[in-house]
């Protein structure tokens, strides 16, 4: 156990670097040199593989890289990532090597996996912002399908050099950013390879396109042997010479990079070639670089081609050792008779840059007693005469016996590691080898598989990544006890489960010295070694475990309190910690003055904090009820409060009951108090602001004894409320308090347990003979997050996660349910920008006037107005339900707010049979006619309509025979009514036979659209709308012609009645989100872009009439046995309802609806501006492109609920961060 502050040398652990320094620079701590950072040096291993050649993981066993490369693939004419292999990713039997790439992945850890993709730039296709949002869109798709972190890409100088490619990289930063939230936190990256030729020729954009990218990889270009160009190339020379001029060399070549064009050191990977090069010379006595060749080319048995270049292996084979090398001048051209000139190794040009390389390099058998070398002191030594060496171009070469004269890398040969050595003294970010096929993969040159690529690392240290911290998720504390853990927390746990991780068993003396305990230093140390890219931020929770007298011992004594604070402090600046959480609520206070105490104590920490570490303090909701917490004080220093939500069962109860209710409503709730709900509106009521609030939950179940024993085949359906045993000490029992999930598992498997669900309290018992067993699961969890996210608290923790079956045992493969259920469902406001005030925004329909008025005078700039309005991240389509004659209270045109919508929608035509389209009635048709006028004169905002397809598949078969025909039906119909587009909903009518012919249709109708409106490149003109339980999507539509439609709208009620879904939903234990998140991931399984998804909300009220089994209050309405028709209500009718006496009225956090009982005996279901508040959330967070809002008519848009007129739209403005 480390106790402070009787650590006397405090070592700061390498994990303290989440504040990087540009450079690294030597600072004197002590008399000693310390660097602030080490280098972070990367090896690129690329592979290559030939197309029928299937990857191996036991090659890269042995292999050190950092960066697998792999590829190369192509892209197509629709930006689409072509496999180079047929192996990639379908094989017949075993593994595609996109698989074997994983699994490396997965057993070497710390390695990274890129794509690595060749672009022509004479396709052009990256001009177009369309096929750059495709490829980019591409890029993510295969790195999620195949856990790629980046692509390697290759181009030229044209493409790397133009304005589109440095938009191309400005949108994949923007898109890649807002895919890592699906990524766990990832990042995606991207790599430019760049030929050295390129450096000058990029001179004005070099340094940009390094602030762009993760890393610049430059590397020699590699010379088409077959050319008309018969000069002997050495490979990569290292240095000038007459023979080698300066843009031949790689010391000079890498170096102008940094020197001329700013681009930092650490941003750049030296690549080396490593393929061997045969030639036939014109005289075998002159071999030096620029010396002539016959260019003739045998056959490389290892590529089959006649193009010069030949595997390490293949050298090995060849080899002439008959002949002796040391017969064969190989005197540097730059060494005079008498000099002694010598090399500079660190040949560092920049005397800002004080890398102390050799703090963190450790040769292995390769021993360098100076960072110089003579090019004499090296050609006079002559012990190896196995070959030729070159010291100019620190080159070697042999003779094979077919009379090829080999250029060539030698593993084992000073040359090599000079290169290596170079790199590593001029502190570059890496070294790549090209490539892993070039290398000897059989060990036929007898130094072992892939000598060379072992060789790089005798000469480099490779730094250990360096993750992120803090993965941007909802705040979500992930408490863990590592006292009392068995297993390993991290080998299960995705780093998005988490936004904070939190050691609790942090303890103190009564004289203020801080308690490390060995498992909790373990804990941290593991936590260090946690192989992720982004890391949850570590805090510590101290005094979970004291109890009052030792929490009074402390804080009464001035002395030991401030010993106490310094020693936190010190404490948290060694573990890099700025997260704190105080606890007293293992006992409660036995007056106000404990809370007083408590209170000037926590100032006091705060005020020693600062501002930029945070203070975390739990609230026990017996002293907040009993008022001994000072409030106004500690909202004054406490950042976050955490409600304690699980300890809502005392051990003195007499009755059973749950720890950790949700709900206030069931009449099974004895102290109504005691319940999530009611304790966080309590805490809220004192004046504590809602996003100061952090709700506490516990994975852990518990168990009371009572009295008498349950009987499984009994009658009895409730057995909360019994009494416990006199002498029930299990809450006290460690053995049976904080059950954990698996073995909570274990009891429910048992045949002889009984399950309930208590849904007006939100919670789940087992009774167990006479045990009763109050725990939370995977139901419970969920409506838990999602209350925690409608009520917009700051966030959730989550205590003893290390109960969460965190081995996957029981239930089998599903480690953490609790917390991963939580973390799924779980949303929280990710505006960058807060509102300045809480005030709601309301409509003015006076501004929508003037709004119309600037409509009709300015024209001169309305396309462009257009794109900026219709092109924004989120979108909101309103639709507009053309009246009918029925409509008691219709929204007339005159009324829309087109102002507040992104574009409208009007709802609905009909296409029948006969290929006509036909309005509901008559009225509507005239409704429609008064729009198509106002239209002209307001271009502003888009107006589009939805045509259904009302006619049977038969006859819908018929008309896609004739798509052009179909296409202009429709066409003339939104030219007579001033109309700019148009949504299909023909889903019902479609079958996988039509899929062709539909698709074929569906661009007719684009092209035909397009060329009779006269669209502008940005309008929207065409979507589909699709249920939300069309699963089979790929079955009926092509998933291209999906992707180029602006956008596809996701129904959650099409098609499908209300009581059906009901059932689905309690048979499934799912609502509405989950369904359109399975929907969702379905379709991008298939391979649709889910940013062209909008989600269809309907804004109406839904009821059904049921048969109330128990009371109003209970809400639990028996099941209608035949058919129920479903009513739809408008919010202004509803809140007249509502307000009647009788009602019942509460929000579902199962569904995540309002859900009421009416005097009529209908149960109904509606949005309120919490649960569309959700909804929208969801929406932001799962990326997709915006939301339709169903619709502008169902919404209170005459302000009879006193909220303001169209309150429900308005209300989507601030979730969407449109305020």
């Amino acid at each position: 156990m480390l106790i402070f502050p009787l650590l006397t040398i405090i070592l700061l652990p390498l994990f303290l670097n989440g504040e990087k320094n540009e450079e690294n620079k030597i600072i004197m701590e002590n008399g000693t040199l310390s660097t602030s950072t080490m280098p972070s040096n990367s090896f690129f291993c690329f592979t290559h593989p030939r197309n029928s050649i299937s990857l191996k993981e036991e090659n890269f066993n042995e292999l050190n890289c950092t960066h697998i490369m792999y590829g190369v693939m192509g892209i197509d004419n629709n930006m689409q990532i072509i496999p180079g292999n047929v192996n990639d990713d379908l094989v017949l039997s075993g593994y595609t090597n996109y698989q074997i790439l994983n699994l490396v992945k997965k057993s070497k850890k710390n390695i990274k996996l890129f794509a690595d993709v060749m672009y022509d730039s004479t396709t052009e296709l990256l001009d177009y912002e369309f096929y750059r949002k495709k490829f980019i869109d591409n890029i993510i798709r295969l790195m999620k399908l195949w856990s790629f972190d980046g692509i390697f890409l290759r181009t030229d100088v044209n493409a790397l050099s133009s304005y589109s490619f440095m938009s191309f990289l400005d949108e994949f930063n923007v898109a890649t950013d807002d895919a890592s939230s699906k990524l766990n936190g990832k990042k995606i990256k991207i790599i430019l390879r760049i030929n050295g030729p390129m450096i000058s020729q990029l001179k004005h954009h070099l340094l940009k396109l390094a602030t762009k990218v993760d890393k610049l990889y430059i590397t020699m270009p590699i010379p088409n042997l077959r050319s008309k160009d018969s000069k002997v190339e050495h490979i990569d020379p290292l240095y000038t010479s007459p023979q080698i001029p300066d843009y031949k060399a790689l010391s000079k070549v890498i170096s102008e990079a940094n020197t001329l064009y700013s681009v930092p050191k650490t941003k750049i990977v030296v690549g080396l070639n490593i393929w061997a090069r045969g030639y036939l010379l014109t005289d075998n006595t002159s071999f030096h670089h620029g010396s002539s060749h016959k260019h003739e080319f045998k056959k490389s048995n290892y590529t089959g081609l006649y193009n010069g270049y030949y595997t390490l292996s293949e050298v090995c084979k060849d080899k002439n050792n008959e002949i002796d090398y040391s017969t064969y001048n190989s005197k540097s051209m730059n060494v005079y008779e008498g000099s002694n000139e010598e090399i500079d190794m660190t040949n560092t040009t920049d005397p800002g840059d004080l890398t102390l390389i050799t703090q963190y390099v450790q040769q292995e058998s390769v021993e360098t007693s100076t960072v110089k070398i003579s090019k004499r002191e090296i050609e006079e030594e002559k012990s190896n005469a196995s070959l030729i060496y070159d010291v100019d171009s620190q080159t070697t070469a042999v003779f094979g016996n077919n009379g090829l004269y080999y250029q060539y890398v030698d593993p084992q040969h000073e040359s090599f590691f000079n290169k290596l050595r170079w790199i590593l003294n001029n502190g570059y970010g890496g070294v790549g080898l090209t490539n892993m096929e070039g290398d000897d993969s059989d060990d036929f040159c007898g130094y072992g598989k892939y000598p060379l690529h072992k060789a790089v690392t005798k000469i480099f240290q490779f730094s250990k990544h360096t993750p992120q911290i803090g993965n941007n998720e909802c705040t979500r504390i992930c408490k863990v006890s590592p006292s009392t853990t068995i297993g390993n927390i991290f080998e299960n746990l995705q780093p998005s489960y988490c936004s904070h991780i939190s050691v609790d068993d942090i303890t103190f003396t009564p004289i203020g010295d801080i308690k490390l305990p060995d498992e909790s230093d373990k804990f941290i140390k593991d936590f260090e070694n946690w192989d992720v890219d982004v890391k949850p931020y570590l805090m510590i929770t101290v005094g979970q475990n004291m109890g009052s007298v030792q929490w009074r011992s402390l804080l009464l004594n001035y002395f030991y309190k401030e010993k106490f604070i310094k020693n936190l402090l010190k404490f948290m600046d060694t573990y890099g910690i700025k997260h704190v959480n105080i606890v007293w609520t293992v006992e409660k206070f036995s007056s106000s003055f404990d809370g007083k105490t408590f209170s000037k104590f926590l100032l006091d920490l705060k005020k020693a904090l600062g501002f930029n570490r945070y203070l975390f303090c739990n609230i026990l909701p017996y002293n907040a009820y009993s008022n001994f917490y000072q409030i106004d004080e500690m909202v004054t220093a406490v950042d976050y409060f955490i409600l304690e939500a699980h300890k809502f069962r005392d051990v003195w109860d007499k009755k059973t009951s749950h720890h950790s209710t949700l709900l206030i409503e069931s009449p099974l709730l004895e102290k109504r108090q005691m319940s999530a709900d009611a304790f966080a509106n309590d805490w809220i009521g004192r004046g504590v602001n809602p996003n100061m609030i952090i709700v506490e939950f516990s994975v852990g179940g518990q168990v009371v004894e009572m009295q008498t024993s349950a009987i499984r085949d009994t009658a009895m359906d409730n057995y909360i409320g019994l009494p416990v045993a006199p002498n029930n000490d299990n809450l006290r029992d460690g053995s049976k308090d904080n059950l954990s999930q698996d073995k909570i598992c274990e009891i429910i498997q048992n045949n002889v347990t009984i399950q309930r669900f208590v849904e007006d309290m939100g919670v789940p018992y087992i009774v167990e003979g006479k045990n009763f067993i109050s725990y939370d699961n995977e139901k419970s969890a969920r409506m838990k997050a999602i209350w925690a996210s409608v009520k917009k608290f700051a966030g959730v923790s989550l205590k003893n996660i290390e109960l969460d079956n965190i081995g996957g045992t029981c239930p089998a493969m599903n480690s953490y349910p609790i917390l991963k259920i939580i973390a799924s469902t779980q949303i929280c406001n990710q505006c960058k920008r807060e509102s300045s005030n809480d005030v709601a925004v309301l409509y003015d329909s006076k501004k929508e006037d003037e709004v119309m008025k600037v409509g009709e005078n300015n024209t001169k700039n309305e396309e462009s107005e257009v794109c900026n309005k219709i092109n924004g991240k989120y979108r909101t389509v309103c639709v507009y339900r053309l009246p009918q004659k029925k409509d008691k209270f219709p929204l007339l045109p005159q009324k829309i707010p087109y102002s507040k919508c992104d574009e409208v929608l009007t709802e609905d035509v009909l296409l029948l049979p006969n290929a006509s389209i036909i309005f509901r009635d008559e009225y509507s048709k005239s409704i429609s006619t008064r729009l198509s006028r106002q239209l002209k004169k307001n271009k502003k905002v888009p107006v589009r309509t939805t045509i259904t397809c009302f006619l049977p598949k038969n006859d819908f078969d018929i008309l896609l025979d004739d798509p052009q025909n179909l296409a202009d039906k429709i066409v003339d119909h939104l030219v007579e009514y001033n109309l700019q587009g148009v949504e299909l909903r023909c889903h019902s009518t479609l079958t996988p036979k039509m899929k062709k012919r539909y698709s074929e249709f569906v661009e007719v109708l684009r092209q035909t659209i397009s060329l009779k409106l006269k669209t502008n490149s940005c309008t929207k003109i065409l979507s589909l709308s699709l249920p939300s339980w069309a699963e089979n999507v790929p079955q009926l539509y092509d998933v291209n012609v999906l992707n180029n439609l602006d956008y596809l709208s996701l129904d959650i009620n099409n098609d499908m009645p209300s009581p059906t879904r009901a059932n689905i939903n309690e048979d499934k234990n799912e609502n509405d989100i989950k369904m359109i998140e399975q929907t969702i991931q379905s379709w991008e399984r298939a391979g649709i872009d889910t940013k062209k998804v909008l989600l269809n909300i309907p804004i109406y009220a839904r009821s059904v009439p049921v048969d109330l089994n128990i009371t109003r209050g209970l809400l639990t309405p028996s099941k209608s046995s035949g058919t129920v028709m479903v009513r739809r209500i408008e919010q202004k009718i509803l809140c007249k309802e509502l307000k009647k006496t009788g009602s019942v009225m509460r929000i579902s956090y199962d569904h995540i609806s309002g859900k009421s009982i009416l005097l009529s005996n209908e149960e109904v279901t509606y949005e309120t501006q919490d649960t569309l508040f959700y909804k929208l959330k969801y929406v932001m967070r799962e990326k997709l492109g915006g939301i339709l809002f169903n619709s502008l008519n169902d919404d209170d848009f005459s302000n009879e609920c006193k909220q303001g007129m169209y309150s429900l739209l308005m209300s989507t403005k601030e979730a969407l961060c449109q305020n």
